[in-house]
């Protein structure tokens, strides 16, 4: 399998950002099974980062096949937003997602401005099927709107693990 290692770290306002791949590994190749996905992004020091309308953070994630007998994909994916993240449109976050393997994630915002916006998706730490998961998503202040929201999840014969924390009078909508 492949290896791919990413980090990206900003030490204060980050500014506006579509689609953003750190740390991800794209196959269709059986032979590449096995492959390991570590992706980190954080915006220090109170930072803010826009998401664009139709952008997507994909942080520590793989994509294509992710099972071959006995090998299978790691995915790991942590993103930190020390000051807001405001959501400018319909967007999505996959971050620590695989199919079938092991995946972890951990979303960690200061503050989320959303308005009527909502993230189409929200994945974080997800395995799919026969696979494990681990996932926490923690946000300070505001509400959540999201049309799906997978945090620490896995289908079938599976082991996952999830939390989920809205600071304040924050509420899951959707």
């Amino acid at each position: 399998g492949s290896t791919a290692n990413g980090a990206v770290s900003i030490g204060g306002n980050a500014g506006t950002v579509g689609d953003l791949f750190v740390g991800s590994v794209i196959s269709s190749n059986p032979a590449q099974v096995g492959s390991q996905a570590t992706g980190s992004f954080h915006v220090l020091n109170g930072g803010n980062l826009t998401l664009a309308n139709g952008g997507v953070l994909n942080i520590g994630t793989t994509g294509g096949i992710y099972r071959n007998g006995t090998a299978f994909n790691t995915a790991s994916g942590t993103v930190t937003i020390d000051g807001t993240l405001t959501v400018s449109g319909n967007a999505g976050l996959a971050i620590g997602q695989t199919n079938g393997g092991v995946a972890s994630g951990a979303l960690s915002i200061g503050t989320l401005a959303m308005g009527a916006n909502q993230f189409g998706f929200l994945s974080i730490g997800t395995a799919a099927n026969n696979g494990q998961a681990t996932g926490s998503l923690s946000i300070g202040g505001c509400d959540l709107r999201t049309s799906f929201v997978a945090v620490g999840t896995a289908n079938g014969r599976s082991t996952a693990q999830g939390t989920v924390t809205l600071g304040g009078t924050g509420a899951l909508l959707g």
